[in-house]
């Protein structure tokens, strides 16, 4: 079974499961949910692209667990350009019964040399409300933390330590723009996200070149 017939098989069972749960999920183990959205995506894919794979944040919310991630494809005689790809995945259990809703989206080349981050930010509409999540890299060593701003007037800040980021909040609440933030707060860069949503930003699409390995 291949990985889009994979991912739909999930999407579908994570419908079914939702229209006949109880109203509260049950809790889902952050170990155990990690685990499947890896196993989820790379099944399929060869082992080096599956070292490549990198959890760039996992926390609760939205009724189960979000997971963000990357990776990349290197390139090889079949695919002689390098591919990355980017997602996001919510597990949740009802009954002892667990499903993923993913979402992913897919790239190439190399970030530009002097990039701050790359991120993508998804807005989705379904049966349980908006979904709004961003989520990214962080590639400099500049970067000290990635703010989100919201249309209330609040935020939320991602440290820089990790490499990665994931930022939502779980109430149906617009975002306005995205701040990458060094020493003393000082902002780098802004992003509108109503400009900037379903976006990698900072990459130079340059195709051909292979990615350096992460795990």
């Amino acid at each position: 079974m291949n990985r889009t017939i994979r991912f739909a098989v999930s999407i579908l069972l994570f419908s079914l499961l939702s229209a006949c749960s109880p109203s509260q999920p049950q809790a889902v183990d952050p170990a155990e949910a990690q685990k499947m959205v890896f196993q989820a995506v790379t099944s399929s894919q060869s082992p080096e692209t599956a070292a490549s794979y990198t959890v760039l944040g996992s926390q609760a919310g939205y009724h189960g667990h979000v997971i963000a991630y990357w990776m990349c494809q290197p390139a090889s005689p079949d695919n002689p350009a390098a591919v990355s790809q980017s997602g996001y995945a919510i597990v949740r259990s009802y009954d002892g019964h667990t499903g993923i809703q993913n979402q992913t989206q897919g790239g190439g080349g190399l970030p530009k040399a002097d990039s701050l981050v790359e991120f993508s930010a998804f807005v989705e509409d379904n049966s349980d409300g908006k979904l709004a999540v961003v989520f990214g890299r962080i590639l400099s060593p500049r970067v000290r933390s990635v703010e989100v701003m919201y249309a209330d007037q609040k935020s939320l800040r991602w440290p820089a330590g990790s490499g990665g980021f994931l930022l939502f909040r779980s109430e149906p609440v617009d975002w306005t723009h995205l701040n990458v933030l060094g020493e003393n707060d000082q902002v780098l860069k802004r992003y509108d996200l109503a400009q900037d949503t379903m976006t990698i930003s900072e990459r130079e699409e340059v195709q051909g070149i292979d990615f350096p390995a992460t795990k």
